[in-house]
């Protein structure tokens, strides 16, 4: 099983633990497009890119949305992106495991 499994399984573990727990927060999953374009002045091998194109990719992910009072909460999330950059005859794919943590706060102010 390589190190993605892992971790996916052992952060889905956590949030279900931690949820049932505490019985509070919602938990959600969020994916989209990610047109990606990463431009390299020099290669390792001394290959030039000189006109990368746009390389369509997806993101996927989960959240956990945990109020802590009326108007704080936290928010961590563990979302896969799919980045890079394509050139004529070669795609070059970096993947990303991403886990930011959000601290938010909610007006008490309607708009």
């Amino acid at each position: 099983m390589n190190k993605f499994k892992v971790l996916l399984l052992a952060f889905l573990f956590f949030v279900f633990i931690v949820k049932n727990t505490f019985a509070q927060g919602n938990i959600g999953i969020k994916a989209g497009l990610n047109l990606a374009k990463t431009t390299f002045l020099h290669t390792p091998d001394g290959f030039d890119v000189s006109e990368p194109y746009y390389r369509a990719a997806f993101h996927a992910g989960i959240f956990w949305h945990i109020p802590f009072s009326k108007q704080w909460y936290v928010q961590p999330e563990l979302i896969y992106s799919g980045k890079g950059n394509r050139t004529e005859g070669q795609t070059f794919d970096i993947p990303y495991l991403i886990l930011p943590i959000t601290i938010g706060y909610k007006s008490v102010f309607k708009f």
